[in-house]
């Protein structure tokens, strides 16, 4: 960023700012995708059980589907 500074201006959005929930936001917002929320099953390969218990908790049901394959949450 160049040419920072402050201004006078007043601020947009405090009402939005005072409604909203990061903790709810962060749950919901898995990357930096931006578009509708929707709801997805994953077909994992069972190298990344360790992402998946990092991501969702210890708490996560995983089913094996296949030889290398789960299903969290299923």
């Amino acid at each position: 960023m160049l040419k920072i500074g402050l201004t006078t201006e007043k601020r947009e959005g405090r009402e939005l700012f005072e409604k909203f929930d990061l903790v709810d936001y962060a749950k919901k917002h898995f990357g930096m995708f931006d578009g509708e929320e929707q709801t997805v099953k994953l077909l994992c390969e069972n190298y990344f059980a360790g992402v998946i218990i990092d991501r969702f908790g210890k708490d996560v049901f995983m089913r094996k589907v296949a030889r290398r394959c789960f299903i969290p949450n299923d």
